[in-house]
């Protein structure tokens, strides 16, 4: 298991590494490797990380809420080949495959999902499907490349894309409610 944390917060919340790589094994459903002292356990279900049940040990929604932007980084990993395959296999535009490198698209989207935890995975698959929707539709032949879509030069096709979905569907869902005058006049 890879993780990104940010010590920072983590010391905040009065945790250790220990008991933050504990949380996030349960947050990602995997066993602990290491044991756990029972104090400790008592301690983390005192300050409301975990509750205590005959069974288990159930993860509460003050880890998820506190850590959300840092866990969503460190699940990149695990869908972005998915995310990679929107873009065709064996395409180039200029001399670089627009599929880009898997390890370039893994740090640029941890660097976004970081920077904009308003957007969901959903969110970020959305926009990249509009995008090849888009691009197949206009019949172009110049396609962004993947780790370039992320981010480039500081400039952020995803981030400019994910507005465009979400105005659009504030805009469709106005007309179905009735709320704008576009829909009046038709």
């Amino acid at each position: 298991m890879e993780l990104l944390c940010n010590i920072e917060l983590i010391k905040r919340h009065n945790l250790t590494p220990t008991t933050y790589l504990f949380l996030v094994s349960l947050h990602k459903g995997e066993e602990y490797p290491w044991d756990i002292p029972q104090t400790v356990l008592t301690s983390l279900e005192g300050d409301g990380w975990i509750k205590i049940l005959p069974d288990k040990i159930a993860l509460r929604s003050k880890f998820k809420t506190h850590f959300r932007k840092y866990l969503a980084a460190s699940e990149i990993a695990d869908w972005i080949n998915d995310w990679r395959n929107i873009w065709p296999s064996g395409v180039k535009t200029g001399n670089r495959l627009v599929r880009g490198d898997k390890k370039g698209c893994i740090k640029k989207m941890q660097a976004f999902v970081r920077d904009n935890p308003e957007y969901s995975t959903e969110d970020i698959f959305d926009a990249a499907r509009v995008y090849m929707f888009e691009v197949k539709r206009q019949g172009s032949e110049k396609i962004i490349c993947a780790d370039y879509f992320i981010e480039k030069n500081g400039v952020s096709q995803l981030a400019a894309h994910l507005e465009d979905v979400e105005n659009r569907i504030k805009v469709l869902l106005q007309i179905e409610g009735g709320e704008t005058s576009f829909h009046r006049e038709i």
